[in-house]
């Protein structure tokens, strides 16, 4: 078993258009490239939360903004 050191929990968000391919993006590969440095006990310390949005018309826009928000609330509140 290789040693490993006490990473700090991390949140990895990647903000995509869905006009764009879902797989792939930034905040997965970098994901995957810090997964393995979490021993199997503390990978819920590495979480990747990919939100998809458009901004084809107004209610997108605004749905988006409502929606955001109430994430960086939750995420404030953890």
């Amino acid at each position: 078993m290789k040693n490993r050191f006490r990473t700090p929990r991390l949140l990895i968000l990647e903000f995509s258009l869905e006009e764009l391919p879902a797989d792939g993006g930034p905040g997965q590969m970098l994901y995957l490239s810090l997964l393995p440095n979490y021993v199997k006990e503390r990978q819920a310390d590495i979480h990747l939360e990919v939100i998809r949005f458009d901004f084809k018309n107004d209610q997108a826009i605004s749905d988006h903004r409502e929606f955001v928000l109430a994430r960086l609330g939750a995420l404030k509140r953890m």
